[in-house]
């Protein structure tokens, strides 16, 4: 890899969702640690190099949420909204615009409850459908679903095999994929579940080493 440029944020920054419409990829929330959530939008260009750009703002700066990406905006749900060593958990999924530089909207609601806890969520993506996967305080086995095409809550739609957090989501043409995680420990399970039909993730395999809070790539 080489060193193409910058985010806005001044210093590094972590816990934060990635999006990626057809020519740019964006960065949006996260906290630069030990102190305030940030709750900027950067847009980064595909074609060339050279820094990122501010394009908006996360109507609750938080940390930890699940980013997913329709052809046409940007989403994310959950996540921390309070400042450490605070514990105030979002349940919002909210959107943003690829086409303009606007503020993220919000356009529903994760089934965990307020307070539930929803750090180390997971998100992945079919062509019509955001999913969030796991995460929370103590962590969830939840998949859960919302739509792209109506803005609205998210619904539940299966099980993880187990409890976990911080796994990484991968999106192909008709599976999503969880790999890995962080609960017990860290996990090498690699689970799958299909878009068509509603249902619990399958063990298909594992990774190489088990590991936790990385990333994997989506494609529509």
């Amino acid at each position: 890899a080489t060193d193409v440029g910058n985010l806005v944020a001044d210093g590094a920054k972590f816990a934060n969702a990635g999006h990626s419409s057809e020519t740019h990829g964006y960065s949006s929330a996260g906290t630069p640690g030990g102190g305030p959530n940030d709750g900027g939008i950067d847009k980064l260009s595909f074609s060339s190099d050279g820094n990122a750009t501010d394009v908006g703002n996360v109507t609750v700066a938080r940390r930890y949420p699940a980013g997913t990406s329709s052809s046409t905006h940007g989403y994310y749900a959950g996540g921390r909204d309070g400042t450490v060593p605070a514990h105030n958990w979002s349940i919002l999924i909210d959107k943003f615009a690829f086409s303009s530089s606007a503020n993220a909207t919000t356009v529903g609601d994760t089934v965990q409850a307020s307070g539930a806890g929803h750090r180390g969520r997971t998100g992945t993506q079919s062509y019509y459908y955001g999913y969030v996967l796991g995460g929370g305080d103590t962590a969830t086995d939840v998949i859960e679903k919302y739509s792209f095409a109506s803005d609205g809550n998210s619904s539940d739609v299966g099980d993880l095999l187990t409890a976990n957090k911080f796994g990484v989501g991968i999106a192909g043409y008709t599976k999503g994929y969880y790999c890995g995680g962080g609960v017990p420990w860290m996990d090498d399970t690699i689970q799958k579940f299909d878009f068509a039909s509603d249902g619990n993730g399958t063990d298909v395999g594992n990774l190489s080493l088990a590991m936790a809070e990385t990333f994997g790539n989506a494609q529509h």
